[in-house]
């Protein structure tokens, strides 16, 4: 998720899934179209999403034994 947003029923997805879908077809949850005002940034997620991205990416260069098959998942 890159740039999440609010929804009307406070809900969140990523926007470009919103501008994708459900401006094209009906929002399941209340059956509207939505529209680029109906969605709102969520600032305080994209923030902490991009603090767990960059502490990731610090923690897999800086650790020795580091896989990128996850097979330790």
């Amino acid at each position: 998720m890159e740039d999440p947003v609010v929804l009307p029923l406070n809900s969140r997805m990523d926007r470009s899934v919103i501008q994708k879908t459900y401006f094209q077809v009906p929002y399941p949850f209340s059956g509207k179209y939505l529209t680029e005002d109906m969605l709102v940034s969520d600032d305080r997620l994209k923030a902490r999403i991009e603090e767990f991205i960059s502490s990731s990416s610090h923690e897999k260069i800086s650790s020795p034994g580091a896989q990128d098959d996850y097979s330790d998942l």
